[in-house]
């Protein structure tokens, strides 16, 4: 008894060669090539379609477009929101400039908190986000919720007065950036 094998070249940017052992007698060569060189194709677009569609839903927004433009309105305390979040999902963000504060050294640091409300739950993330004098970002503080979020900036330190019933009332204990930028706030690290 004797074997035989029917390979096929593709040539989809680099060689490729598909064999099928024992083709049928009655079977051509070209309609077998056209079939597989059809499924390469489906399997292709199949994996980039699934690609895409991760990038999609998984993807997280940069927000970072938005901030220069609240940093250059320099009004302090205001809330500029971004975007929306409801049931059917969608991102949000809310950027509050809190001030700018001069180290001892004479460093100038511009502090802004930022909630990002993101998916169909609309859940957040919470940072305080530190730039240079030139409106150039430097790094953040990842915080747990809304309550850990410094109410304002005044004489070079963060003050928070989270008094709602949601919030622990015992961060109340100012954090001072006159010598420069503190390691961590309340446990949580500096993030450049």
């Amino acid at each position: 008894m004797q074997s035989s094998t029917f390979c096929y070249k593709f040539d989809i940017g680099a060689r490729l060669n598909i064999c099928a052992k024992n083709p049928a007698r009655t079977q051509s060569p070209k309609p077998l090539a056209t079939t597989l060189e059809t499924e390469l194709k489906m399997k292709y677009k199949f994996t980039l379609l699934l690609f895409l569609l991760s990038k999609l839903s998984f993807g997280q927004i940069d927000d970072s477009k938005f901030r220069p433009s609240v940093l250059k309105k320099n009004i302090i305390g205001k809330e500029f929101t971004f975007g929306e979040c409801d049931q059917k999902g969608g991102y949000e963000t809310i950027l509050t400039y809190l001030g700018s504060v001069k180290t001892k050294k004479g460093k100038t640091y511009k502090i802004m908190n930022s909630i990002w409300i993101w998916g169909m739950s609309c859940r957040a993330t919470h940072r305080i986000l530190i730039f240079n004098s030139l409106n150039q970002y430097l790094g953040n503080y990842y915080m747990n919720s809304s309550c850990d979020l410094p109410t304002e900036l005044k004489n070079g330190q963060l003050i928070f007065n989270n008094f709602s019933q949601d919030c622990d009332n015992q961060i109340e204990k100012p954090i001072s950036f006159k010598n420069g930028i503190p390691k961590n706030i309340f446990g949580y690290k500096f993030e450049s």
